[in-house]
């Protein structure tokens, strides 16, 4: 099975969350971006509309793209700040688990590694 995966692209303050991933997850149409600063865990969480904070995952499944890219300066920065061993402005990608009984992809940003984009500018 595949696992998920995220892209953390400090230079664009872009986070790249790959198609499989969604997929795994459901296909969610909202999803929630949660941060542990203390384990440095991120999760991405299926969510509704109702909920607080959350992002809408445009419709991928006939979309030629591999991902669904959400940028925010802010959230980039502070896992910048909670990363300090992060190379400045490059591009981290970081493997993860679902967890399908809690609607969750759990990825340890202790694990990410340095990752060399193509020259077209996908990271896969």
């Amino acid at each position: 099975m595949t696992q998920p995966a995220i892209c953390i692209d400090q230079k664009k303050h872009r986070i790249r969350i790959y198609k499989q991933t969604l997929h795994m997850l459901g296909d969610p149409k909202y999803i929630q971006i949660l941060v542990n600063p203390d384990d440095l865990i991120l999760v991405i969480k299926c969510a509704c509309h109702k909920d607080m904070m959350i992002h809408r995952v445009v419709n991928l499944k006939n979309d030629t793209k591999q991902c669904y890219e959400l940028y925010s300066r802010y959230l980039i920065n502070a896992l910048c700040k909670l990363c300090p061993f992060w190379e400045q402005n490059d591009l981290y990608k970081s493997f993860g688990e679902v967890i399908v009984s809690e609607g969750i992809a759990r990825f340890d940003l202790n694990l990410a590694f340095r990752h060399l984009a193509q020259e077209d500018g996908s990271s896969e």
